[in-house]
């Protein structure tokens, strides 16, 4: 029997509109490559987000390639300065640095979390044990983590 080939679909998603000024483009982001980091505890993903004219009828125009606005390459890091829920991997709390404010915060989001019911553990933690200890489709992750990284304030709008 001949080997069988596989072209996958682009892996894109839809993510939130660029708005400057008086122009507005619409956005995709496309996945690249996921990589793991035992060591420092990271899962990254790389992308590239690409912006595309607005249609008439608010849908999809062409891809644009001339600056100022064209592709670029991003990479959204999973660490442990996030706190995940361990059932769906919606983020609970984040850490900032730079203030003691900030470090009593993150203390303070630690405590309430531990004494709740929801079962959490740290982002970069969160993405080695799935691969790990998980069956799935890492696809559905990945689109779920690019999601995450575009709901409000979004990284690409």
């Amino acid at each position: 029997m001949p080997i069988q080939p596989y072209t996958p679909p682009p892996f894109e998603l839809e993510v939130s509109d660029l708005v400057r000024g008086k122009t507005h483009l619409k956005q995709k982001v496309r996945f690249l490559r996921l990589e793991h980091d035992d060591a420092n505890r990271t899962a990254t993903v790389h992308i590239q987000v690409v912006p595309y004219a607005l249609a008439e009828d608010g849908s999809y125009g062409e891809a644009q390639t001339r600056p100022p606005f064209t592709s670029y390459f991003d990479a959204i890091v999973a660490s442990n300065s996030r706190l995940v829920d361990m059932r769906n991997g919606a983020i609970l709390a984040e850490r900032s640095f730079g203030t003691p404010a900030a470090d009593a915060d993150w203390l303070a989001a630690i405590a309430r979390i531990e004494t709740s019911a929801v079962p959490a553990m740290y982002q970069g933690d969160y993405f080695l044990y799935l691969r790990d200890n998980q069956p799935l489709i890492i696809g559905d992750v990945i689109r779920q983590y690019i999601q995450q990284a575009d709901a409000a304030p979004s990284r690409f709008a």
